[in-house]
């Protein structure tokens, strides 16, 4: 999920992931799993969790780029 910087705090990332998970659950769908960027400078994991949702598991990923 992303939003120009005019179009972020105004609670539209929690109101398209709310209603997500109610058309999930409808469907039958017991969890929701999503992967972020932990680092992200936007705080999108504060979003994921205002939603109800957890850090299940972390993982830190090493590249090198030649």
């Amino acid at each position: 999920m992303m939003a120009t910087k005019k179009w972020r705090r105004n609670g539209l990332a929690h109101y398209l992931l709310s209603h997500s998970f109610s058309k999930l659950k409808e469907k039958g769908m017991t969890a929701a799993v999503l992967s972020v960027d932990s680092d992200s400078y936007t705080d999108a994991t504060i979003v994921y969790q205002k939603a109800g949702m957890y850090v299940h598991r972390g993982f830190t990923r090493y590249d090198l780029e030649f």
